[in-house]
Parts: structure tokens; C-alpha cells; sequence
């Protein structure tokens, strides 16, 4: 039981792996946000560190950008590679939010919520970054960014002020529901779309090729 158990988690993990690719990655809208590059996903990794970042870290892929800036110092342009970590939530309704894992039905296992706040307040690895995106009838209709320290730190802020709710349908875990409305109010930096209300706060241009 326990190994059929096993099977059917690693079946789930890589239809969402594809999904993310197939219905969110290659997203102009998305691709456009979140900067390019490639992706390679943690989850179900045979390698040792990646397989480590994934259980220990909570980090579900890793992002490799190919930038360009101007250099002052040399009067050039330069290439260069960067890394970014990233929690990735994937949901099949619009809600416009970010959601956080803050307590199982256990009470017993430690959830995503004290994880990444017991990382960050420990200089321990975390993802830098923590995407949400919104599937609704099989296309990508809402998706956002945001620095996963501002994140955590806006949720340790205004904890009470936050709503949350079981999700007894997937996990049964209750859910920290940070909406969007809420960050945009409190003037907190991140980028998102919403193609429903044809609103968003994307780059003015792609952030890999801005010369």
C-alpha cells in the first residue's frame, strides 16, 4: 500500500512538473514576468543536492537567466548568469492570492509556513523567490512573483489580519490565503497579472535583454 502510495505521489509530481511547463512556463505573459531561461525542477531529482533543496529547502526548481547590464565601470556591455530558487503553487481556481501551507491536520509534522520563517530567521537556505499561478479550464489566467523574504516578512506582520482556510480536497493542510489586493495596499513590491481583469505589474521590458 505504502509503495503504491509512493508511486501514485511521484505520478502527481510529474504531471504537475508538466503542467507547470506546458500551461505556465511557456506563457508569453509568464515568461515575459518571470525573466526566461530554463527551468529544472528539484522534485523527483536523481541528483543528491537537488533531491536536498527540494525536502530540506523547500525549493521546487531552480531558474538559470542569461542578463545583460551595462557596466559603468568598463563603459561595456557584459553577460552574465544568475540562479534563482523558487517555491512554485499551482491552483485550478482564480483566487488572485499567494498560499502558504500554516498548519496540518496532524499538528504534529512542521508545515511550509514555519519552514520557510525558521529559514530565513536561521540565514538557512529558502527559495528567493515564490511564484503562485491559476489554471482555470486548462489555460493560465493569473500568476505573480514576489521576493520570498518580503513575503514571509509581510505574513509575520499582519498575521491576524490574514484568512485562512482548510484544504481538505488535496493535502488536508490549512492555507494562509495572502491576497493580492492586500499587497498592493500595503504598497508591497511584487509582479503579477491577471489576464480575467486585464490587470498587472509586469517589467516594461524582458529583464534578460534590456540593452
Amino acid at each position: 500500500m505504502v509503495k503504491e502510495r509512493c508511486i501514485e505521489s511521484k505520478k502527481q509530481m510529474l504531471t504537475a512538473n508538466k503542467t507547470f511547463v506546458e500551461k505556465i512556463w511557456t506563457d508569453p505573459t509568464f515568461n515575459h514576468m518571470i525573466g526566461g531561461g530554463r527551468i529544472d525542477f528539484c522534485e523527483l531529482s536523481n541528483n543528491r543536492v537537488m533531491s536536498d533543496l527540494d525536502k530540506k529547502a523547500g525549493i521546487d526548481a531552480i531558474q538559470l537567466i542569461t542578463k545583460r547590464f551595462y557596466n559603468k565601470r568598463l563603459n561595456i556591455i557584459q553577460t552574465f548568469e544568475q540562479i534563482n530558487t523558487m517555491a512554485i503553487r499551482v491552483r485550478y481556481k482564480n483566487w488572485r492570492s499567494f498560499t502558504v501551507r500554516c498548519e496540518s491536520s496532524n499538528k504534529v509534522n512542521m508545515v511550509e509556513l514555519d519552514k520557510k520563517i525558521a529559514a530565513i530567521n536561521n540565514n538557512s537556505t529558502f527559495p528567493n523567490i515564490t511564484v503562485q499561478a491559476h489554471i482555470v479550464s486548462d489555460k493560465l489566467v493569473s500568476a505573480a512573483v514576489i521576493d520570498t523574504r518580503t513575503f514571509y516578512n509581510f505574513i509575520i506582520n499582519n498575521y491576524n489580519k490574514l484568512q485562512q482556510k482548510w484544504n481538505h480536497d488535496e493535502d488536508d493542510t490549512k492555507l494562509l490565503i495572502v491576497d493580492w489586493s492586500q499587497l498592493i495596499t500595503n504598497n508591497i513590491n511584487f509582479l503579477y497579472f491577471d489576464h480575467s481583469t486585464q490587470k498587472n505589474n509586469l517589467p516594461k521590458m524582458p529583464s534578460y535583454d534590456w540593452d
